[in-house]
């Protein structure tokens, strides 16, 4: 048995799945947003500048302490911005630096936290349960994304060239795969 900690991660257009195995075997799921966010939506409003976050106890003690957190109306629009100065892992509270503004606490508002980690690194961390300022044990990760497949296919990539050897000619014949019948199983050329 692997005596690491092992990480098979996908990073897709949205979101990034990661499965984590323990040293001692034991599997652990999880999915975040591959931009690195977290959104969530006020579940109650402790002080002018505290409230809860349903489903977000238990990530780790300190783990978004230091995180920016922006506030945004029913239309998605920014409406304000702070950090979370501490962070309660056992009860989900969320304490900002500074006093947030009435008229955030009488509407219903949603979250972003982001603690400008890339999406990898924050599921393998959300995994752990460690925050941003402990370090990362040492562990194998199996690193797979479909963001460069899914650029190709929808042509938004930058323009680039291909260059190639003698020995890979077939790749230019190979070409994108675009083809007329996506599904015909007698291909002709």
């Amino acid at each position: 048995m692997e005596s690491l900690w092992q990480f098979w991660i996908d990073v897709g257009g949205t979101f990034t799945d990661c499965l984590g195995v323990s040293p001692d075997g034991q599997e652990h799921l999880t999915k975040v947003l591959s931009s690195g966010a977290t959104k969530g939506t006020i579940q109650q409003w402790l002080s002018p500048s505290s409230f809860t976050l349903p489903h977000r106890n238990g990530d780790g003690e300190d783990f978004w302490s230091g995180a920016a957190i922006r506030f945004f109306d029913s239309s998605g629009t920014q409406i304000a911005e702070n950090v979370v100065e501490v962070y309660d892992d056992s009860s989900g509270e969320f304490y900002c630096e500074s006093v947030l503004p009435d008229a955030l606490r009488e509407t219903s508002v949603t979250v972003e936290l982001d603690l400008q980690l890339h999406a990898p690194i924050m599921a393998i961390r959300r995994i752990l349960k460690l925050g941003p300022s402990s370090s990362l044990p040492t562990c194998r990760v199996h690193l797979g994304t479909t963001r460069g497949t899914n650029a190709l296919l929808t042509r938004t990539g930058a323009r680039t060239a291909f260059v190639t050897s003698k020995g890979f000619r077939d790749l230019l014949r190979i070409g994108d795969q675009a083809r007329p019948h996506l599904f015909q199983l007698d291909i002709e050329k």
